[in-house]
């Protein structure tokens, strides 16, 4: 039996649009999620603060997160 944990989310609407990358004022969007778009969705649900002090750290943790989009 494997120790590693899986989340898997479907992010399904009409509407969603993922910025990708950016030049100046023209940002291009992706059709999928982007890394830093699952991460900000999952700091967003564990409700940590934009601005608090610590924010820094708990960011690091969840960028040691192996994340597969697709």
């Amino acid at each position: 039996m494997s120790s590693n944990a899986w989340l898997a989310l479907l992010l399904d609407g009409p509407m969603q649009s993922w910025g990708h990358a950016s030049r100046f004022e023209r940002r291009t969007t992706a059709l999928h999620p982007t890394h830093s778009g699952v991460l900000g969705l999952i700091a967003a649900a564990l409700g940590i603060d934009k601005h608090a002090p610590d924010e820094g750290a708990q960011l690091a943790r969840l960028d040691a997160l192996r994340v597969t989009t697709c």
